[in-house]
């Protein structure tokens, strides 16, 4: 490395140099190595090429070695890890992506084939209360918890119940209030909720002392459903107040 270049990031690494010049203006301090990036792309937008002059003869040079050892490599932290949160978020980024995508084409298919009429048509024509409506909902999203994740629920079954909610004189908004705990519900629903084997797997214990543990969360959403559904101006007043 030539003498003068104070920082050289040859992939997949980037070192820092100090050199020592006894009638130059840069001071001494060491070769740190002082981050761990794939690549000089850190400083790509601080200068041309992959070699920059980082420190002047305005700064105290002893110093700045120590600084970087001490605070910017665990700042950064390893190449290997950066490298294992960027694969991990473009992964799950990917996979919800892929829900979104793929739920709005069914929801297409279901407008154009006018599978949302038929449905519409076939609830209206059970003659079922208000009340039992919402108890049918909770039990599609319970059997639905077992098996997918929450937006999957969500963008799949929207377009084939929101037509109905005219038909009960439910409130779009207050929908989503209920949609929204019976996702939550479902998916800590015993025995298969999709919830319960996260957290199991997380608390490497037993699958029957996380049901139990959910039965204080069950009790709460319960008592926040009935009020919701008897009383929907809890939901819908304040919503309601600011729109005016």
């Amino acid at each position: 490395m030539p003498p003068h270049d104070l920082v050289h990031a040859p992939p997949p690494r980037l070192f820092v140099q100090l050199p020592f010049e006894p009638h130059s203006d840069w001071y001494v301090v060491s070769r740190v190595r002082a981050f761990n990036i794939p690549g000089s792309t850190l400083l790509a937008s601080l200068a041309p090429g992959d070699k920059i002059k980082l420190l002047q003869n305005t700064v105290p040079g002893p110093e700045f070695g120590p600084f970087l050892d001490a605070f910017l490599t665990p700042v950064l932290g390893a190449p290997r890890k950066l490298l294992d949160a960027m694969y991990g978020t473009i992964r799950f980024s990917g996979n919800i992506l892929f829900i979104i995508f793929t739920a709005y084409v069914f929801s297409f298919a279901i407008s154009f084939a006018g599978v949302g009429e038929k449905v519409t048509a076939f609830v209206v024509g059970l003659h079922l209360s208000r009340l039992e409506f919402f108890l049918a909902l909770f039990m599609l999203y319970t059997v639905l918890g077992c098996l997918i994740e929450s937006l999957g629920m969500i963008v799949i079954t929207v377009p084939l119940i929101f037509p109905v909610l005219p038909s009960y004189g439910i409130d779009p908004l207050l929908f989503g209030v209920v949609l929204v705990l019976f996702v939550e519900l479902g998916q800590i629903s015993p025995p298969i909720g999709i919830n319960l084997f996260v957290i199991q797997s997380i608390w490497d214990g037993k699958l029957s002392d996380v049901i139990l543990g959910t039965i204080p969360f069950h009790l709460a959403m319960f008592v926040v459903l009935a009020l919701v559904i008897l009383w929907p101006d809890l939901a819908l007043w304040l919503p309601y107040r600011l729109s005016r």
